[in-house]
C-alpha cells in the first residue's frame, strides 16, 4: 500500500514537472531572453525601423535619389531638405535612403545565395557521407582558397553578359531587380574599391 501510494507520489510529480517544463519552449524562451537584454532590444528596434524606413520612405519624400535642385546647392540642414543637399543639389536624407535600400537587397540576395548552394551542399555531405562528403569538403576548401576579388570578378562578368541577353525567368527577374537597383554598378564599384587597397 505504502509503495502503492509512493509510485502515485511520483507520477503526480512528474506530471508536474512535465506540465512546468512545456510552459515555454525554445523559441519563447530564447526571445524572453533577448527581451531582457535591453541593448540588444534597442538595436533590434533600430534596425527595423530603418529597414522600413529604407522600404518606404522614398516613397513619402518629395523627392527622387537623383533629382537636383541648383537653388539650394550644399545647404545644410532645413524644412525642406532635413539633412541638407550635396554640391548637385541632391536631397541627402533620400540618398541615404536609397542606399540604405541596396544594401538591404544586396544582403538578402547575398543570404538567399548562400542558403540556396550552402544547404544542398550540407544536405548532401551530412546524408551520404563517405566519399561524397569528402568531395563537397574539398569543393569548399577550393572556393576558400580562391581571392574573393577574382571570384567577384567571374561572377560579375558572367551576370554582365547574362543581364545584357535579356535572359527569362529567374534570371529574368534578377535582371529587372538590378536595372532598378543598380546592385551590378555598386559591385563594380565594390571591385574598384578593393584593387585600390
Amino acid at each position: 500500500m505504502a509503495q502503492a501510494t509512493t509510485t502515485a507520489d511520483s507520477n503526480a510529480g512528474a506530471v508536474e514537472w512535465g506540465r512546468s517544463v512545456r510552459v515555454s519552449n525554445l523559441w519563447r524562451d530564447a526571445f524572453r531572453r533577448y527581451c531582457q537584454n535591453r541593448l540588444a532590444a534597442a538595436a533590434a528596434i533600430f534596425i527595423v525601423l530603418l529597414a522600413l524606413a529604407a522600404i518606404f520612405g522614398p516613397m513619402l519624400l518629395p523627392y527622387s535619389y537623383a533629382h537636383q535642385d541648383y537653388s539650394a546647392i550644399n545647404q545644410s540642414s532645413s524644412g525642406s531638405h532635413l539633412f541638407g543637399t550635396d554640391y548637385l543639389g541632391r536631397d541627402m536624407l533620400v540618398r541615404l535612403l536609397f542606399g540604405a535600400r541596396i544594401s538591404l537587397s544586396v544582403g538578402l540576395i547575398v543570404q538567399f545565395v548562400i542558403v540556396l548552394i550552402g544547404v544542398p551542399f550540407g544536405l548532401a555531405a551530412g546524408f551520404y557521407g563517405g566519399i561524397i562528403d569528402t568531395i563537397l569538403m574539398r569543393l569548399v576548401d577550393i572556393l576558400y582558397a580562391m581571392p574573393s576579388l577574382l571570384f567577384v570578378i567571374i561572377i560579375m562578368t558572367y551576370l554582365r553578359g547574362t543581364f545584357d541577353s535579356e535572359p527569362g525567368g529567374i534570371w529574368g527577374v534578377v535582371a529587372r531587380m538590378d536595372g532598378k537597383t543598380g546592385m551590378s554598378n555598386l559591385c563594380d564599384a565594390q571591385c574598384a574599391q578593393t584593387k585600390k587597397n
